[in-house]
């Protein structure tokens, strides 16, 4: 039974991810506002290799151009107003709008990512550097444009400027591949060649980001920086 998207109302697209003890976790993902609604509990039941499938899965979809999230969603499961809570995993805190009634919580792919880790606020040098090229960008959490020239963070939803941070996203794959591995095949000689020449890529690949991508308009917004960073990864890794 498809849901739907409490940002854009559309139906969500139900995937299926890997799940413990042998279980599958069907999720219910719209990638036209790059967001993920977890039903209760369902993101701590995927195991390693569904939470990297995951990540692989919105990476190839994510979509830089769409419209920005409401201030105001409705719980796909009771209509109830989602409200925007803070939560921590160890030292990173993200914020997901959660259903006040316990049915679960929608959260963006940006969040996602924070929570894992793998994003970085955007240091003062990069940001000066950012403001003497172009006017505005559009924010990686919520799609709305951020006019940099006054703020480093979205006035819509709070989200600081951020890129992806290469060694940590890296790190993130490559954890989550040798989890998945070492349940999965015993022999991991193979993959971890593999996961190293990825990184090895990935890295590559990051090293042009200090250098905003003069392919698009200068002055224009449009595009957010995680997506440009994805683009840049996904290109990498084909």
């Amino acid at each position: 039974m498809t849901v739907p998207c409490p940002a854009c109302h559309r139906p969500m697209l139900a995937e299926t991810y890997a799940g413990h003890y042998g279980r599958e976790v069907a999720l219910d993902i719209c990638h036209h506002c790059n967001a993920i609604w977890f039903d209760k509990l369902e993101n701590l039941g995927l195991t390693a290799g569904g939470v990297l499938a995951l990540i692989q899965s919105m990476q190839a979809r994510y979509q830089q151009d769409r419209q920005p999230l409401p201030q105001t969603m409705p719980c796909p499961r009771c209509t109830g107003q989602l409200k925007p809570s803070k939560r921590r995993t160890n030292t990173i805190q993200y914020t997901v709008s959660a259903c006040q009634k316990g049915h679960g919580h929608f959260i963006t792919y940006f969040e996602l990512l924070r929570e894992k880790d793998c994003v970085r606020p955007l240091s003062g040098a990069k940001l000066r550097k950012l403001r003497e090229q172009v006017s505005s960008v559009n924010c990686s959490n919520c799609g709305a444009p951020v006019d940099i020239q006054k703020t480093a963070a979205c006035t819509h939803c709070g989200a600081p400027l951020a890129l992806l941070d290469p060694d940590a996203m890296a790190q993130t794959l490559e954890r989550l591949s040798a989890e998945h591995d070492r349940k999965s095949n015993p022999n991991g000689d193979t993959v971890a060649v593999d996961m190293a020449l990825d990184r090895l890529r990935t890295k590559r690949t990051f090293t042009q980001l200090d250098q905003i991508d003069h392919s698009h308009q200068h002055g224009q917004g449009g595009w957010g920086l995680v997506g440009l960073a994805l683009d840049a990864l996904m290109r990498a890794l084909r």
